[in-house]
């Protein structure tokens, strides 16, 4: 891993099970602007450059929040974590996927830091400057309505930027 995405990690785990939530919150608001640009902003760009897969050209129902995309003898199945339930029971309907068991194996509120991530969104904030740049994504606007992402900025205090 290379230094800018070490530090964007904020350290090992134990340097960061030391940290209390405004210490976290802090570390992570330095680094937010820089990841918006370089982590969230290409997230698609190599999927589409090995693929020739356009996120942003695809006909994605927000609503459904899923959609699988053919590519000769492969399917990708590009849907929204949020709404991984609706994707499973649709998956499960469809031929050859009947009886797949899908785990919730990633859940935070089961790992290390799960007091920690609690005590970071308990005051977390983003800049209305880092919520329009979010809105101005490609593939942000090609996945989420703006009701949608509405509902998600509704969920942390906004400051000026």
């Amino acid at each position: 891993m290379n230094e800018e995405n070490r530090s964007w990690y904020l350290g090992n785990k134990k340097t960061v099970a030391g940290f209390d939530g405004p210490t976290l919150r802090r570390a992570f608001w330095d680094r937010l602007d820089w990841h918006i640009d370089n982590v969230v902003a290409p997230w698609f760009d190599n999927f589409k450059a090995v693929t020739g897969i356009d996120i942003e050209a695809l006909d994605f129902d927000r609503k459904k929040g899923f959609l699988i995309v053919p590519l000769g003898n492969i399917h990708f199945h590009l849907y929204k974590l949020e709404q991984m339930d609706a994707f499973q029971s649709a998956m499960g309907e469809m031929p050859g996927y009947k009886g797949i068991e899908y785990l919730h194996e990633n859940n935070a509120a089961k790992k290390w830091y799960a007091d920690h991530l609690k005590a970071f969104f308990d005051g977390f904030e983003v800049s209305e400057g880092q919520i329009a740049k979010l809105h101005r994504i490609g593939w942000v606007r090609a996945l989420y309505d703006e009701e949608q992402l509405s509902e998600i900025c509704s969920r942390y205090r906004i400051v000026p930027s």
